[in-house]
């Protein structure tokens, strides 16, 4: 966790103003926009498409999209299989197209309907608003550990059906398996190694747990909670699914649930600093969530989230023949393994798709975003997501003269990749 200052966050005024940053958010820091976007302004007007070695850089919108559907073209299975088949299993962000892919992929989309989002509204709203009665009376909070990390992880439990033996170990083996199945591009040992100890931890207990609740349905089906993983265990019986055991189970939930928190909450916090960074903006998504307008605060969300989004970057491996910029005089034919940058970041900053890239807009076309990526391995949870991070934020905005803690107290600490803490400060309620 965050080394700031001790384990209970003393009260208000008494926050260390001169605490240094350590080594991770400074190199988050480095890695940020601040940085980068120059970088991809000045690669999207002179090499939109360009090859270092083995390295490709694609920095339009166009091109990251069209890209990102060429899935047999530009693989996955290269860039994170090996990691997923040791801290999982064969999950399907790691696949590309097969007939376990297929049959695995339309297991996902069977127990996770579009026709959830009234309940997850629901299950949201409720645990956001037990959180805000947590933390108004002392007027502060750490959004990340009073709010934006402690949502998803209540989410993981109610809808997805799998609490964890405590809050404590679940953030533990979320944060660490995620580390090393989607961020740890320099295959970090350590890292490595973490997430193998969580990985061997959480592997019998959701075994157990997949046992427990399969009895539970057995003698009680139909009072047994229709959440996600209930509705995988009900799945063993249809026909034509004798390919699914426990441990297809448990490596399918698994992989949704590992993806379900880190990733929300840091969305979730870096929209936060975001909207805090521009006064005006803030003062109309405040608007928005006090009047229940949950359709244009997601619009405030989604254009501050293009600031500085929690996925800048999707990684393909190129095929033989692999076509980067069809139908355009940047098009380019690969020879085949290259490992090719996707820049989503970069291409929700290009004026083709979004004019005046550099102001903050919310009249801009949604589905135009890409911070759920697309194609083939789009965010399975992306209906949740689009759902959970508005409400959580709104949550946040609810808070009567919501500020930043002073000095860095109320800047993101990250813990890794992983924004960690921030302090927020407001008017207490009684």
């Amino acid at each position: 966790m965050s080394d700031i200052g001790s384990a209970t966050t003393p009260a208000p005024g008494t926050f260390c103003s001169r605490w240094i940053p350590r080594k991770a958010t400074l190199a988050a820091w480095l890695t940020g926009p601040v940085f980068l976007r120059p970088l991809n302004a000045l690669l999207r007007r002179l090499a939109p498409i360009i090859q270092i070695g083995q390295l490709v850089i694609v920095s339009r919108h166009a091109d990251v999209t069209d890209g990102l559907a060429r899935d047999t073209e530009l693989t996955i299975s290269e860039i994170n299989a090996e990691r997923t088949n040791r801290d999982n299993g064969p999950f399907v962000l790691s696949m590309d197209r097969s007939p376990q892919h297929d049959r695995e992929k339309e297991l996902l989309n069977r127990v996770m309907k579009r026709e959830d989002v009234a309940r997850i509204r629901e299950i949201v709203t409720a645990r956001v608003q037990e959180c805000l009665d947590r933390v108004t009376p002392r007027g502060w909070m750490d959004a990340v550990e009073d709010l934006t990390g402690r949502v998803p992880l209540q989410v993981v439990g109610e809808y997805f059906g799998v609490p964890g033996p405590d809050d404590t170990v679940m953030r533990r083996w979320m944060r660490t398996l995620f580390h090393d199945l989607f961020l740890n591009l320099t295959d970090d040992t350590a890292v490595a190694r973490k997430a193998v100890t969580s990985y061997e931890e959480m592997r019998p207990y959701l075994l157990g747990w997949i046992a427990r609740r399969k009895a539970e349905i057995a003698a009680n089906p139909g009072q047994a909670n229709d959440d996600v993983l209930a509705r995988m265990i009900r799945c063993q019986g249809l026909p034509g699914m004798e390919w699914l055991d426990d441990d297809c189970i448990r490596r399918n939930i698994s992989g949704l649930i590992v993806g379900a928190v880190d990733t929300t909450s840091a969305a979730a916090a870096k929209v936060i600093d975001q909207l805090l960074r521009r006064p005006k903006e803030l003062a109309g998504a405040r608007q928005a969530a006090e009047t229940g307008n949950e359709d244009t605060v997601a619009r405030y969300v989604w254009e501050a989230l293009r600031f500085n989004p929690h996925n800048p970057i999707v990684i393909r491996h190129s095929q033989p023949g692999a076509v980067i910029g069809q139908g355009t005089s940047r098009r380019r034919t690969l020879s085949g393994g290259q490992t090719v940058y996707l820049g989503t970041s970069s291409a929700m900053f290009d004026p083709d798709l979004f004019p005046d890239p550099g102001s903050f807009r919310i009249d801009r076309d949604p589905r135009q975003y890409l911070h759920f990526s697309a194609g083939l391995h789009a965010c399975q949870g992306r209906y949740v997501s689009g759902i959970q991070i508005p409400l959580i934020v709104a949550g946040m905005l609810r808070l009567a003269d919501v500020r930043r803690a002073s000095g860095w107290d109320g800047r993101i600490a990250y813990d890794g990749p992983f924004p960690d803490r921030m302090i927020l400060t407001f008017s207490a309620r009684t």
